[in-house]
């Protein structure tokens, strides 16, 4: 598959990310920095966005949220997508946050493949980072359950 390349981050997490008043991203620590898919820090900070910023603590919380993030991937899916944004869930002042840098982030992906809509390989960049959540220790079984689900979710939009 062709897709945009570009030095990228590499280890972009939220500690490595400053935000100004206007949700503005500045980055540092770049000593994981390397040629990759050009929206592949992007996807990653989606991936943290959607799996491990918000804290699910039941079942009732990871199926409110998977029901808000179900909407992210349904088909079709593309990179300039609108969603809903607003969440009855627990902390939704949290989940509001979250939403709005997965829309930043995507905006910032359509904007560095040149307005190119496509949404495979983001989807692409999106499963690496959003699978291996299953394994993380750090994680909850929630988390890991909602990677899993999300990861299924991507998968279907490969097709």
């Amino acid at each position: 598959m062709a897709y945009f390349t570009a030095v990228c981050h590499g280890d972009l997490n939220m500690q490595n990310i400053l935000l100004d008043n206007e949700m503005n991203v500045y980055l540092i620590d770049f000593s994981e920095t390397r040629p990759r898919s050009v929206i592949s820090d992007f996807a990653r900070m989606e991936a943290i966005f959607m799996t491990e910023s918000y804290p699910i603590e039941n079942q009732e919380d990871f199926l409110q949220v998977l029901d808000l993030v179900s909407g992210f991937y349904e088909r079709p899916c593309t990179l300039d997508k609108k969603f809903r944004t607003t969440f009855s869930g627990r902390l939704p002042g949290l989940m509001q946050r979250n939403m709005a840098l997965t829309m930043k982030m995507r905006e910032y992906a359509l904007a560095s493949v040149g307005g190119e809509k496509d949404f495979l390989p983001y989807a692409l960049a999106l499963l690496e980072w959003i699978l291996p959540v299953v394994c993380y220790g750090s994680a909850s079984v929630w988390q890991k359950r909602l990677s899993a689900c999300i990861a299924s979710l991507l998968c279907r939009t490969l097709v």
